[in-house]
This record gives structure tokens, C-alpha cells and sequence, in this order.
């Protein structure tokens, strides 16, 4: 089993706005992530595959063994939507 931490927070970067999520492995050992999705009331909004270390684009990192990423939602979390974060 592998643990892990997810966080949500508004974006600092004021060119790219909007907001983030990250992902962090806590437990040690080895993993393969096929794909993250985060679903707002069961629509994806984020769907990222293939994961590589290093830089993107938009800034966000990647790193593996243990897994860090980062990866850009857009606007702010509503109180009233059920939001979910899934890993294969």
C-alpha cells in the first residue's frame, strides 16, 4: 500500500492564476502511476499520464520514487461539488 498526501491551494504565480493541486508519495518504495485524474462531481477536469521527471511549461515539477507532482485545476474549489482525486 502507498501512502500519500494531496493539496489544494490557490496558485502564487499570478501569470498562470488560477489554482494548483499536488500530489506527494509519503510512504517509501518504488511505484509506477499510470494516470491521475481529479473529477469535480464526476467530470474530469485534470487528467495526466506518462509521468517524467522534471520542469513543464506551466512550471510544475515532477519527480519519481517517491512520486511529487503538480498539476494546474483552474478555479477556485466550490463548497457545494464533491471533488476526487484517482490514481492508477
Amino acid at each position: 500500500m502507498v501512502c500519500g498526501k494531496q493539496i489544494i491551494k490557490k496558485n502564487s504565480d499570478e501569470t498562470v492564476g488560477g489554482w494548483i493541486g499536488h500530489l506527494q508519495q509519503k510512504s517509501g518504495g518504488k511505484v509506477k502511476i499510470k494516470e491521475v485524474s481529479f473529477t469535480d462531481n464526476g467530470k474530469t477536469i485534470v487528467e495526466h499520464k506518462g509521468f517524467t521527471e522534471g520542469k513543464s511549461e506551466d512550471g510544475s515539477v515532477t519527480k519519481l520514487n517517491p512520486l511529487s507532482t503538480d498539476f494546474h485545476l483552474g478555479d477556485p474549489p466550490k463548497k457545494e461539488h464533491v471533488y476526487k482525486l484517482h490514481i492508477t
